[in-house]
């Protein structure tokens, strides 16, 4: 039996490494392409978009909120890189929740205060309330709001963040989190 188990857990391993090159997927929302040239002129800014590989979008051409699966080269890009390029072409992009702002911020002290997972039950922000579940805009983690959260102000309602690194991080680029999640567009 443990002869069976050794080449196993090593070329479980070897496919690991090979995987850690990949291709990685995100998921966007787009509001506002009710055209043709809309979308057309949208899917064209996405493909030049440094780091994306392909994409597919989950709606039929012509309507006007579209998400879009697109994968991405890690090595080059990440989720918050994509999206602000598009925000910056006039595109109204938003991330998914659960996608962190930026791949590169290693600030948050992720996995001791949510765990991440798509399309979970959750509260809006701002606005939510002790006890209730919701998405840190910086992380995208899922944490339960409790009075010891770190929060932040926003037009006198409180965003509530999962740590004192995200909470560093929302401060200093307030403007580039709230677009990317479409609270607010970019200034």
């Amino acid at each position: 039996m443990q002869r069976k188990i050794v080449p196993l857990v090593a070329s479980m391993s070897l496919a690991c490494l090979l995987m850690a090159g990949e291709a990685t997927n995100t998921t966007l929302s787009v509001k506002g392409l009710g055209c043709d040239g809309c979308t057309s002129a949208f899917e064209l800014q996405l493909g030049k978009t440094e780091g994306v590989t392909a994409y597919v979008a989950s709606a039929e051409k012509g309507e006007a909120d579209v998400t879009y699966v697109v994968t991405y080269d890690p090595e080059k890009t990440d989720p918050g890189a994509i999206g602000e390029s598009l925000l910056k072409d006039g595109f109204d992009v938003r991330l998914a929740p659960w996608e962190p702002v930026d791949a590169s911020f290693n600030g948050c002290s992720n996995g001791f205060c949510g765990s991440r997972y798509p399309n979970a039950l959750v509260s809006s922000q701002p606005g939510a309330a002790l006890g209730q579940e919701v998405y840190c805009p910086v992380s995208g983690v899922v944490l339960r709001i409790k009075d010891s959260t770190p929060r932040a102000d926003m037009d006198g309602k409180a965003v509530y963040v999962c740590c004192e690194g995200c909470l560093r991080y929302f401060q200093v680029n307030r403007d580039r989190v709230l677009a990317l999640r479409g609270t607010r567009r970019p200034s």
